[in-house]
């Protein structure tokens, strides 16, 4: 996962994400499916899941304090 940027909050998370998705769409539209292109979305898909994660951990920590 060299790609991965250090991240610091969910929002380096979030802003990532968007980043990505940005770059994804002007990828696919100028070249179609490539392998550039499904190298950005597996990096996108990373990120998601790692997103995803957090949002879990947090869910569990409130239940936990509950």
């Amino acid at each position: 996962m060299k790609n991965l940027l250090k991240i610091e909050s969910k929002e380096d998370i979030v802003s990532r994400v968007n980043v990505l998705r940005v770059k994804l769409n002007e990828a696919y539209e100028k070249q179609g499916n490539t392998k550039e292109v499904i190298k950005i979305s597996q990096e996108l898909d990373r990120y998601i899941y790692i997103a995803q994660q957090l949002k879990l951990m947090e869910k569990i920590k409130k239940e936990n304090k509950s």
